[in-house]
């Protein structure tokens, strides 16, 4: 008679743990949108997970009742977790759908696809950037396309009941000549905050300025403030979730080495960029992109490597005002993971947390001493903080 172990059944007995993209968390990083499905993503699905109510939702399941039948990224979440956003170039997701990219919005409440990039030429969609921001309940959406035969990256505002248009147009400027390049819209849809570049938006003043412009979709632009990357390349630009942080990459490479310095602006705190972190790594991937913002904006969580010799990518959380930083990425022996974690060749945002930093969502590739089957690919895990446990995400 054939004898299993009760440590074997009960791994035998575990839900799947199922491979994780690309991924994206609500403020209180309860409410999840990911990707998932073939180990390859070559068509990657998105779920929607309310780790509170156990609630799963695939989203992107066609009306011919298969799952999309092309591949949906570039995933945006609410701050509140009840709306979310992607692109896709499925064709089974919407009435007589063709094969050009879109921007789609799902909201919880009617659990229902809606497209907000109708107008806009499908190549420059399909040219998009990976930048995107949706309000709660889905009301203002945000996104980055271009460039494209001489037109450059432009930054769209689709409205609920409305077309997508311009930011610049929007407000009542003139278009664009230069590359707008990162959006955040506010939860409640009306403010907004950008990185521009063109002189449209500087009062008209006859130079061009990479810079920050804040303000809100009725009263137009009330600050602007400049951001000092011009030789170099800006990295991930993040705002926390009550719009009162904000943090940049300045990324400079040399050779093999990437010297990645972080700068964070507090309002009512800083005078001016403070510049809080200087690394160089090596060989890194998706670098710029790696930086999130804890709710209220104290603390920054970005991808490193181990040391200077391991060069297996941890995630780590750094208060910014003490200096003190913490690996993350780590398993409930607090031992880091041997293997890639944050981050992965299909991935563009892969850690979050919640208002506080308590908790922390990051992938990884490593099983950080959980005896589960499964894990070679990359998986959702949950760092609680506080009490020091690491589980999966399932």
């Amino acid at each position: 008679m054939l004898m299993i172990s009760t440590a074997l059944l009960s791994m035998l007995l575990l839900p799947s743990v199922e491979p994780v993209g690309d991924f994206v968390a609500s403020a209180d990083a309860k409410k999840i949108l990911c990707a998932s499905g073939s180990p390859s993503f070559v068509k990657s699905q998105l779920r929607y997970m309310d780790l509170e109510t156990g609630d799963r939702f695939d989203l992107t399941t066609g009306l011919d009742g298969k799952e999309a039948d092309h591949s949906c990224t570039n995933v945006a979440i609410s701050p509140s977790g009840d709306a979310v956003a992607f692109t896709s170039t499925a064709t089974n997701l919407i009435p007589n759908g063709t094969k050009r990219d879109r921007v789609y919005v799902w909201e919880r409440a009617t659990k229902k696809l809606r497209v907000v990039s109708e107008g806009i030429s499908p190549d420059v969609v399909n040219a998009r950037k990976h930048d995107m921001s949706v309000s709660d309940g889905g009301r203002t959406v945000m996104f980055v396309t271009g460039p494209l035969n001489g037109v450059p990256e432009r930054l769209w505002v689709a409205e609920s009941g409305k077309k997508a248009v311009p930011l610049a147009t929007r407000l009542g400027l003139g278009l664009p000549a230069k590359e707008d390049l990162r959006a955040s819209v506010g939860a409640d849809g009306r403010t907004f905050t950008a990185v521009v570049t063109d002189r449209t938006y500087n009062s008209g003043k006859e130079f061009y300025c990479p810079m920050v412009v804040a303000g809100s979709l009725d009263r137009g632009i009330v600050t602007r403030m400049p951001v000092d990357y011009s030789f170099h390349q800006l990295g991930g630009f993040v705002v926390s979730s009550n719009g009162l942080t904000m943090a940049y990459n300045d990324c400079q490479h040399d050779g093999k080495l990437v010297t990645i310095t972080t700068w964070v602006y507090q309002s009512g705190r800083s005078m001016a960029w403070e510049r809080v972190l200087v690394r160089t790594e090596k060989n890194l991937t998706h670098y710029p992109y790696m930086l999130a913002l804890s709710g209220d904006g104290n603390l920054i969580l970005y991808q490193s490597s181990l040391d200077k010799v391991n060069t297996s990518d941890q995630v780590i959380l750094r208060n910014w005002k003490t200096g003190r930083w913490t690996n993350v990425s780590v398993d409930n022996e607090g031992r880091p993971g041997k293997t890639d974690a944050g981050g992965d060749a299909v991935q563009m945002k892969a850690f979050s947390s919640n208002g506080d930093g308590s908790t922390v969502l990051f992938t990884g590739r490593d099983r950080y001493g959980l005896s589960e089957p499964g894990l070679l690919q990359p998986h959702l895990m949950t760092r609680d903080v506080v009490a020091g446990k690491t589980a999966n995400v399932r």
